[in-house]
């Protein structure tokens, strides 16, 4: 019975990570079109790891019911490793550090995670943004081909953190 409760576990990690990472692949995405590429000391930032993991928690959440615990940290892991391209080894301890020692930076990009969360999730019946800056193909021209939903979600993105992702 164990091992089919763990096996159950890893399904619904794979399909949390993947969940988040469809969400928020795009956006990151822009972000390294825009500057060209985001240095590795911006990724473990406080403000970057708060407002990161707080995304992936929250979309990852959203999609699939009952995500907790050493399920969720795999999830934040994995998820995190994908989306920056770093190994995903870096980041437990980090967010733990952050955590224990209330740290502000990585509090206020929690909260700022939230807040991108929440309208994120609330903005397509769909729960994604399929046309926003997609992860594979040419990025389109930013000259008013985007919804008025599609470029209110850019705004809170660069407005949070897009540009707080700097290039090396």
């Amino acid at each position: 019975m164990y091992g089919v409760r763990s096996l159950y576990n890893l399904f619904k990690a794979y399909r949390g990570k993947r969940a988040a990472v469809r969400l928020l692949a795009p956006f990151i995405d822009r972000s390294l079109w825009q500057t060209g590429a985001v240095s590795p000391a911006t990724w473990v930032k406080a403000y970057v790891v708060g407002y990161v993991t707080t995304l992936i928690t929250v979309t990852s959440q959203d999609a699939v019911d009952g995500l907790e615990g050493n399920t969720l940290g795999l999830v934040q892991l994995e998820a995190w490793g994908q989306l920056t391209g770093l190994p995903s080894d870096l980041i437990g301890e980090r967010i733990l550090s952050f955590s224990l020692t209330d740290d502000a930076d990585f509090a206020a990009g929690c909260r700022d995670g939230l807040t991108f969360a929440r309208a994120l999730l609330s903005k397509s019946s769909a729960r994604v943004p399929v046309s926003l800056f997609p992860s594979t193909g040419p990025v389109r021209e930013i000259s008013g081909a985007f919804s008025a939903i599609e470029e209110e979600l850019a705004t809170l993105w660069n407005n949070s953190i897009g540009l707080r992702l700097e290039a090396p």
